[in-house]
């Protein structure tokens, strides 16, 4: 395994543990990480959080603030290009889960031109 790719889903699941668990019923309650990379250093790393920012109007449908766009948000829309997004989600069980992003996250990933995303699998 490259490094990069065990350093990016290491902080991502440690951003996870750090996040309210949320979600739309108590069978899908979840907690999601994101890390933010570039050239094997982690630029930035967020959870998903239940508030959400104003700039997001425009991308997306729901009222919490995705741990994807917490990334983008924190690195500013113009500072994403060429990096690597490492996404993790942990159930209610704290088990790594599949994490692929929302629809409205995904035009965001790609409106901001980030180079490659890794999410986590249901392995």
């Amino acid at each position: 395994w490259p490094l990069s790719l065990v350093k990016g889903f290491s902080i991502a699941i440690f951003e996870a543990s750090l996040a309210p668990l949320n979600g739309r019923d108590n069978s899908k309650l979840c907690r999601v990480g994101a890390a933010l990379l570039y050239r094997n250093k982690c630029l930035i790393s967020k959870h998903n959080q239940y508030k959400t920012h104003p700039k997001l109007r425009y991308h997306c449908r729901y009222p919490t603030l995705h741990a994807e766009r917490a990334v983008i948000l924190g690195q500013g829309f113009d500072n994403c290009a060429n990096t690597t997004l490492y996404i993790v989600r942990l159930n209610r069980n704290n088990e790594v889960v599949l994490s692929k992003p929302c629809n409205d996250c995904s035009k965001l990933i790609k409106f901001v031109n980030i180079g490659n995303v890794r999410y986590s699998t249901n392995a």
